[in-house]
């Protein structure tokens, strides 16, 4: 099971809020890693808690480090990498960097599922004791990917922007898989 050595699982999309509703089930506010971000990096910059950055194209985990960087004066990032892994041999350095940097977290940003398959087929090799999963967050810090408009955001429409912005990517995930999921969650129901 992919999420079964988590030990916490935290809902960020509109869609999970959607499903638990009609399952019965009442979750916690949404919450993403564009709305966490500048908070966790403040109370790391005053605790002195590190962090490395993985993820997102070439160059895009870099700028995400020097823009949090210059927002939190103090904040300790070990180091920054893209997240482009698949060849082996650059997925074995990359684990040896994270390691040898030795930070308190590793922030992986490859998008969903992605990002949740690769930190499980190599949680027992990385050595950081906190490793989040964070999705495209690098490239909305970096200003690569735009958020869209707050009231779309507070009303369960960040999906719609996204596709909007980026149809050639994201319209499968959004168009064929969020229908599939509505899809399982009321059979589900209905069992």
């Amino acid at each position: 099971m992919l999420f079964g050595k988590c030990t916490l699982v935290y809902c960020d999309g509109a869609g999970v809020q959607l499903g638990a509703r009609l399952l019965g089930y009442h979750l916690p506010p949404r919450m993403t890693g564009a709305d966490w971000i500048e908070p966790l990096c403040a109370a790391c910059a005053a605790e002195g808690i590190t962090l490395y950055l993985l993820g997102s194209r070439h160059g895009v985990a870099a700028r995400t480090m020097e823009i949090l960087q210059r927002r939190h004066p103090g904040l300790r990032i070990e180091g920054a990498q893209h997240g482009y892994l698949a060849d082996p041999t650059v997925c074995t350095a990359a684990i040896s960097a994270v390691n040898a940097a030795h930070p308190q977290i590793l922030l992986v940003g490859m998008g969903t599922p992605i990002q949740e398959r690769w930190i499980a087929a190599h949680r027992d090799e990385l050595e950081a004791p906190v490793v989040w999963g964070v999705g495209a967050l690098f490239d909305f810090v970096a200003g690569i990917q735009p958020r869209g408009p707050r009231w779309m955001l507070d009303n369960g429409l960040e999906w719609l922007y996204r596709l909007c912005s980026d149809p050639r990517r994201l319209w499968q995930r959004y168009l064929v898989g969020n229908p599939l999921f509505i899809l399982r969650v009321l059979r589900q129901k209905m069992s």
